[in-house]
């Protein structure tokens, strides 16, 4: 007995394996970081990494001048970006969870084209702005082979890190407010009323942005679309996409482990000799985060694009840019049918 109790006490403890969220969503990082470099490689490489015209159509002074504000607000926020990131590291000494996000927020603007994946034009740009085309035909699984044409504005692009860590912090701070105005209020309801100020000052920029045609929106519902027919036509569930995914933003800088450490940085080792390891982990697993959250919406407006109406009007060339219509392999006319191969 005495033997057998010795053996019993002796034998190893199996204990649960804990639960590191950051390998998962760290090897969505991993997927998506090269999908981006393969698509931006091969764009470059083959040669379409060009220009896409402003075609026929002159472009109003008004818009002309929008066009260079959008562009250097957006050269501004990459500076305040950079210093913010640089200077919070300096302060705390690590790689803050900002950093992450201006690193892995600019990253994800792979994603853009996505927008078009059923629909030609759902959303389309003005080639006034700095564009170089579209790299989205290298994109996996991408439905028209050969829109180089759509014009995604490099510079806008490029602000994408800063624009999401700005939304970040302002939804976070949103919810540090609330929280101090109502002690009691769980996460859901945090996260409630974060959405419901975005809705408020959302559609207010978005509409700006569609009067100034730096954007608009195609192929909307009529049905739950503002000034339906018209060329800044614009749909509510664009607001109401847009508003989930700036709150999903806020929400994972603000929700944080006993750690600090947020969604996907949750379960990382921290304590290992080179200090470079658990750094790239925590890149990889918010980018991972970041990918997810954007996807989502990405690919929720495109599949509701699928069930909108036809283009409003008669588009000037520099928002139609060939991706569509006469002289493109794909109608832009067609209502509520998805675009295949």
């Amino acid at each position: 007995m005495t033997t057998s109790r010795s053996l019993r006490a002796d034998a190893p403890v199996r204990t649960r394996r804990r639960i590191r969220p950051v390998l998962w969503f760290a090897a969505v990082g991993v997927v998506c970081t090269a999908c981006a470099l393969f698509a931006w490689t091969a764009w470059i490489v083959t040669g379409h990494a060009v220009p896409t015209p402003t075609g026929p159509t002159p472009v109003p002074l008004a818009h002309r001048i929008g066009a260079w504000v959008i562009q250097g607000m957006s050269v501004i926020l990459i500076i305040w970006g950079v210093v913010h990131a640089v200077r919070q590291c300096r302060q705390q000494r690590r790689i803050t969870y900002d950093a992450l996000v201006l690193i892995g927020g600019t990253s994800i603007a792979w994603l853009e084209p996505y927008m078009n994946f059923f629909r030609p034009a759902a959303e389309t740009y003005n080639s006034y702005h700095f564009n170089l085309g579209s790299w989205g035909p290298y994109l996996p699984g991408f439905l028209n082979d050969e829109n180089f044409r759509e014009p995604l504005p490099l510079i806008y692009e490029l602000c994408y890190g800063s624009y999401f860590l700005l939304l970040a912090m302002f939804g976070c701070k949103v919810m540090e407010r609330c929280a101090r105005r109502w002690p009691h209020m769980s996460g859901a309801g945090l996260i409630g009323c974060t959405f419901a100020v975005f809705m408020v000052i959302e559609p207010f920029a978005d509409n700006a942005y569609v009067r100034l045609h730096f954007y608009q929106y195609w192929h909307a519902i009529p049905e739950l679309t503002l000034w339906s027919g018209e060329t800044y036509q614009y749909p509510v569930y664009a607001a109401v996409l847009a508003s989930a995914y700036f709150t999903s933003l806020g929400a994972l800088r603000y929700f944080r482990d006993g750690h600090g450490h947020t969604l996907g940085e949750r379960g990382v080792d921290e304590s290992a000799r080179s200090p470079l390891r658990p750094a790239v982990l925590r890149l990889l697993g918010v980018t991972g985060c970041l990918n997810l959250a954007f996807g989502a919406y990405i690919f929720l407006y495109a599949w509701i694009s699928v069930y909108g109406g036809p283009i409003p009007g008669d588009p000037p060339s520099y928002m139609l840019n060939g991706v569509c219509g006469a002289g493109a392999e794909q109608p832009c006319s067609v209502s509520n049918v998805p675009i295949t191969r």
